[in-house]
């Protein structure tokens, strides 16, 4: 993997133009989720992708090009095709995506399929596969489309009317289960469009549904009650009376056994399910389970896990460096500290690129700090925790319980600081530490009677503190003034960013983020103002990082963009050129990278040079197709962006997915303009095939 690692980061090293993100992991980072298996693989479904192994050892990415705002939202797994759903982030573009692979996943094609905004359902059986989810945008019911030809046309099922909204999909030979919101769920047969209700026991809410060998298992969401169907789902039996986590367990059958995972325990049956025992697997994660050459995998945010039978031992089988969800990055010299998954605290040599990790265990770390070569952290918003060894022993520097939850730990001057909350029946004293920890004291001033500060920060020769909407600013920690926020924001101050020529700070505001700035320690501010079109970036910043003049901003409530400004907040450029679209957790910065904490994507880099060559280009989803006008008479103009001349083949498909217009045609950069002959009013997709890519766009004639 190392081989393949510094092949990678040379390749990015030599990248012609602009550089971009590089991930920290490796090409084999990040959480685990779905596991599925054919004849030929076992297929993983990763933060980074879609892999495959044929024994479970060794795993190749495949080469799927996953578009920008789009992440993988269902697979399903054939000996002869693999089908993966793309869904938007947060419903951001008006259609998911269906690709098909028919080699295993080495090639892709993007299907012409019904609109559908949010898909839920996804299976698939020879030639035949079932697609469901709702058309419009949260409104409407959900409509169940088919294909006998896998996915090159589609008919509407007659089973869309009578539910409201389908779920999940399971299937057997004969046919398939498929359950819906309320107290129904239906045996479907796909060849003939008809169905049944399935007359599954205790119907609140859909069922969670297992089936092996013909035998099946469903649990009720509302009861977690376990039942069992020994004639392929026809006609079912209570097993127990146990609360099987809430109906979310999670099951699968090996050669000797069958496992299931409830409570984040693993339990065992010998006798098809009649019978559970609890085996020593406990207060372990799962995404998914599937057996496995001499056991079962298990996934989780971790990788994934063999467990051998019959001892149940635990091996990596495919892991990340480092979990995926990582946050508080803190540099001291070159170790960069984080948390990662929440609870461990991690470090990262950056000169060597070597991992310490597992350094401390526990819940709910927040901040990582350092003081005079000592390591802190604050726990649960109660506990301070420090290491007087860069990490190998911890022990407590905790105030009295007195005193909590706090929202900041800071170090400066030799002095820890505890910011206190306004949280209803919490303190509101602010703490401070002179001897690491072992005693603390209310941090008092006459200037903040009534609210103690929570924020803070240094620059230079200037301490700052915050609470609510005033900024408090002392030289050399001496004498202290306070900076009136109130005719800037009616929000709450949630973020304090000290740089080497400039102060910045954050409001919340009704759910909207502001962020002021100031090249005058405070005296005056002015807003930044930016809510860019085409590009996932909402309710203003709310990470920032400073280097130089230069302000790196995102937004870590949503997959966001990365955005740099090079003048003080005035205009901004795109900057997440190789990081696609996911959860950020926050930014540091060394002399020569900026690092990037992805809460599902590990730990990133990029160069610091980077900013002098960036793309000044906002990036749109690769798949979209501009079209318009929109609506139209049938005469149709589209943004081509192939750089010459080129041939491409043109499909217009109904909203059933019935192909009604085709066409090859010579397209050139820009625009181009077709006319169709389309007279029947309606939505159509439009679907432009290069040899370079494939576009799909939505039109209404009318």
């Amino acid at each position: 993997m190392k081989n393949i690692a510094t092949y990678l980061l040379l390749m990015v090293m030599n990248f012609p133009l602009y550089g971009q993100w590089e991930s920290m992991d490796g090409p084999e980072g990040g959480a685990v989720g779905s596991i599925y298996q054919n004849s030929s693989f076992y297929f993983i479904k990763t933060s980074h992708g879609i892999y495959r192994s044929v024994t479970g050892d060794q795993w190749e990415q495949l080469k799927l090009d996953i578009p920008k705002l789009y992440s993988i939202r269902l697979i399903s797994v054939t000996d002869s095709f693999l089908y993966v759903s793309l869904s938007a982030y947060h419903h951001q573009t008006d259609s998911s995506l269906l690709f098909r692979s028919v080699d295993q996943g080495q090639t892709w094609i993007q299907l012409v399929t019904p609109s559908l905004y949010d898909a839920r359902g996804l299976y698939s059986l020879n030639q035949t596969v079932i697609y469901s989810g709702p058309s419009e945008l949260y409104t409407g019911p959900d409509s169940l489309w088919i294909s006998h030809d896998a996915g090159n046309t589609w008919q509407i099922s007659s089973l869309t009317p009578v539910a409201e909204h389908f779920y999940d999909i399971y299937g057997s030979e004969e046919s398939v289960i498929i359950t819906a919101i309320g107290s129904k769920e239906f045996r479907f047969y796909p060849e003939t469009d008809t169905w049944t209700e399935a007359g599954l026991p205790d119907s609140i809410y859909y069922q969670t549904i297992f089936e092996f060998d013909s035998i099946w298992f469903a649990f009720t969401v509302a009861t977690g009650r376990m039942y069992r169907s020994d004639d392929d789902g026809h006609h079912w039996m209570q097993v127990s009376n146990k609360n099987w986590d809430n109906g979310y367990p999670i099951m699968t059958q090996t050669a000797n056994a069958m496992y299931m995972f409830s409570f984040n325990a693993l339990y065992k049956s010998i006798d098809k399910g009649l019978t559970w025992t609890i085996t020593s697997i406990t207060d372990f994660d799962c995404n998914a389970m599937h057996p496995a050459p001499n056991g079962l995998y298990v996934s989780n945010a971790n990788g994934l896990f063999l467990l051998s039978e019959p001892d149940l031992s635990i091996t990596p089988s495919y892991s990340g460096i480092v979990a995926s969800r990582v946050s508080n990055l803190h540099l001291v010299e070159n170790q960069l500290w984080f948390t990662s998954s929440g609870h461990s605290i991690s470090r990262l040599n950056t000169t060597t690129n070597a991992y310490a990790f597992d350094l401390y265990g526990g819940n709910g770390i927040e901040d990582i700090v350092d003081l005079d070569g000592r390591i802190f952290a604050l726990q649960d918003g109660r506990n301070v925790i420090r290491s007087n060894d860069n990490g190998a022993t911890w022990k407590s520097a905790s105030p009295p319980q007195l005193y909590s939850p706090f929202y900041q730990l800071f170090s400066d001057n030799h002095k820890l600081y505890l910011g206190g909350t306004n949280y209803p029946f919490t303190t509101l004293e602010t703490l401070v530490s002179e001897d690491y920890g072992s005693h603390w004291t209310i941090f008092e001033s006459n200037i903040w009677p009534y609210s103690q500060p929570y924020l803070f920060a240094r620059k230079s020769n200037l301490f700052f503190a915050a609470s609510s909407n005033i900024i408090y600013r002392s030289d050399q920690d001496q004498n202290w003034e306070a900076i009136s926020m109130e005719n800037y924001s009616s929000g709450e101050i949630i973020r304090l960013y000290a740089c080497d020529n400039v102060f910045m700070v954050v409001f919340f505001d009704l759910q909207q983020y502001q962020t002021f700035i100031s090249s005058d320690d405070g005296d005056t501010w002015k807003e930044i103002t930016f809510n860019p079109t085409n590009s996932d970036f909402r309710k203003g910043f709310n990470e920032l990082v400073c280097i130089g003049d230069n302000i790196i901003g995102t937004n870590n409530q949503r997959p966001s963009d990365i955005f740099i400004s090079t003048d003080l907040g005035d205009s901004w450029k795109l900057f997440n050129q190789g990081f696609y679209s996911h959860y950020i957790a926050g930014f540091e910065v060394d002399d020569q990278y900026i690092y990037l904490a992805s809460n599902g994507q590990g730990l990133w880099r990029r160069k610091i040079s980077d900013i002098q060559t960036v793309s000044t280009d906002y990036f749109m989803p690769e798949n979209k197709l501009m079209v318009f006008p929109n609506p139209s008479n049938g005469v149709l103009s589209f943004q081509s962006d192939v750089n010459s001349t080129t041939k491409a083949k043109l499909s217009i498909a109904d909203i059933t997915g019935k192909v009604i217009w085709f066409a090859t045609r010579t397209i050139d950069p820009g625009i181009n303009t077709i006319e169709t002959s389309i007279e029947q009013t309606g939505t159509y997709l439009i679907t432009i095939c290069t040899d370079s890519e494939v576009k799909t766009g939505k039109f209404i004639i009318q």
